[in-house]
């Protein structure tokens, strides 16, 4: 008898609560209303995918000029970009992952065909790091380095003292917070260089890092790799 209705209000949906709650329909006339949209902060509710109550972490490959690359992302954000391979690799993944294809991963694929282009892409998919008070705020830092420039470790150490209105920062700290960047690439740390000009301290490997500083045609003058360093 009720299910003849196409659509529902929440006049209609009054109407028959009262009419039949009596006799324990109540269940069903409300799993109608939902559908119907009488109840529309329900309607379509989509509760996110978890495992162990955790949320489902999904990951994809990209093939780049310089490598494999490995994606990762929830419903929502990108949480992981790396060369495969590097250093700390995957730090940010649960225990459990699933291949499959998202618009998240579309998104960062159309971002790294520009990139790899050698122009600026102009945007950035969502992006979610879920890390430290200190490292997050050390990330914040280098989304702010434009495209093609670079800044030293001391200088984003500077920055990151100055916003915590402290006298001075650890160059070494942060060093720590630069290195263990989830989102390679999206997250610039591959811009960011010695006081000397020492191209060190790149999870991803000097020679890399060199060479998207030169596809940014960023200003190598005075830029070098250094004979002995991390991430050789």
């Amino acid at each position: 008898m009720l299910y003849h209705h196409r659509s529902i209000d929440r006049k209609r949906f009054e109407m028959y609560r009262r009419r039949f709650s009596p006799y324990g329909s109540v269940a069903s006339l409300y799993l109608w209303a939902v559908a119907g949209g009488a109840i529309p902060e329900l309607k379509d509710h989509k509760p996110k995918k978890e495992i162990g109550g955790k949320e489902m972490i999904w990951t994809s490959e990209y093939m780049s000029p310089l490598g494999r690359i490995t994606l990762a992302c929830d419903d929502e954000a990108l949480v992981g970009l790396w060369f495969n391979g590097q250093r700390y690799f995957g730090s940010v993944l649960p225990e459990v992952t699933a291949q499959r294809e998202h618009p998240l991963f579309a998104e960062a694929g159309r971002w790294l065909d520009i990139y790899f282009s050698g122009k600026e892409p102009g945007f950035l998919p969502p992006l979610r790091y879920d890390t430290t008070p200190f490292r997050k705020r050390i990330c914040d830092i280098m989304l702010t380095i434009p495209y093609g420039k670079t800044m030293t470790y001391g200088e984003i150490a500077a920055e990151a003292a100055r916003q915590q209105g402290l006298a001075k920062m650890s160059a070494q700290a942060v060093g720590g917070a630069v290195g263990h960047n989830p989102i390679s690439l999206m997250i610039p740390c591959h811009r960011v260089v010695g006081t000397n000009g020492s191209l060190t301290g790149y999870g991803g490997g000097i020679q890399r890092k060199k060479a998207l500083l030169e596809l940014e045609r960023a200003d190598m003058h005075g830029l070098f790799v250094p004979k002995k360093g991390t991430a050789l």
